[in-house]
């Protein structure tokens, strides 16, 4: 009896240990949230005139090369800048409610032709095997940035070059969608740090992507499986509902519905 008393104590103590640590990141979360919201406008107002008059001096003809590579290098810090800003709006936005019956697999063939002009200029290049008649709900602003977040640090992963395949299929209820690369690959430990604030893999990252990306997942009421060898690779394989009309709920089959028919493959 003892025994059991201690073991319990000290999963009591393991449980309250998580659900403080769970707390202090909801605190952090939320301080980043009002953080953003009172001053996010106010920075990119003086960012945008900045920017244009860069833009300005960029077409002058008597500029010298170093100059020029300056003004570039500003430019690019300024959009830099700029979406660490709309990624702490993103925190700060509401969640919405408002969803719709959404085309996965068109939508994941538009984000990855979108995605393949940035991933020319590592030599990355995008192979699709994406079925068609996969249907979700949810909202598709909300699910195309979470496809873009994901392909963009794939992209990201493999400063060489390499190939990412974006698949999709249906399996039973849920559209299974994996997205993987031949990128540098991460350790148990950066694993397990993913999504946590500030934290980031690359060196100019802030964290914040892959963190509105496992929010967005979870209020799809998804689940996502993430599997990395150092050099050699990242796997991010997600499960979401599929989308059914009640006729197909009526049908007693439904669940066994098989993969339908490849929609691309390049």
């Amino acid at each position: 009896m003892t025994l059991s008393i201690i073991i319990y104590l000290i999963e009591m103590n393991l449980v309250q240990e998580n659900m403080m640590e769970k707390l202090r990141n909801a605190e952090k979360i939320n301080a980043i949230s009002q953080l953003a919201a009172s001053v996010a406008h106010e920075i990119r107002n003086p960012m945008t005139t900045v920017r244009g008059f860069l833009q300005m001096l960029k077409n002058e003809k008597n500029l010298t090369a170093d100059q020029k590579t300056f003004i570039k290098v500003s430019l690019e810090e300024l959009d830099r800048t700029n979406h660490i800003i709309s990624d702490f709006l993103l925190l700060a936005r509401p969640e919405t409610s408002v969803t719709s019956k959404v085309s996965l697999s068109g939508l994941l063939l538009e984000v990855a032709d979108f995605m393949r002009p940035y991933g020319l200029m590592t030599k990355v290049e995008i192979r699709t095997s994406i079925f068609e008649g996969i249907f979700i709900m949810g909202n598709p602003n909300e699910i195309k940035q979470l496809f873009i977040n994901l392909m963009k640090n794939s992209i990201e992963a493999m400063p060489d070059g390499g190939i990412l395949e974006v698949s999709a299929f249906k399996r039973n209820t849920t559209a299974d969608i994996q997205i993987k690369d031949e990128g540098v690959g991460m350790s148990k430990e950066k694993l397990q740090m993913l999504g946590q604030p500030y934290y980031s893999t690359k060196t100019k990252g802030t964290g914040l992507g892959l963190m509105i990306s496992f929010d967005i997942i979870n209020r799809l009421k998804g689940k996502y499986l993430i599997e990395s060898t150092q050099n050699k690779g990242t796997s991010f394989t997600i499960s979401l509902p599929l989308y059914y009309s009640p006729e197909e709920i009526r049908q007693p089959s439904f669940q066994n519905m098989s993969g339908g028919q490849r929609m691309n493959e390049s």
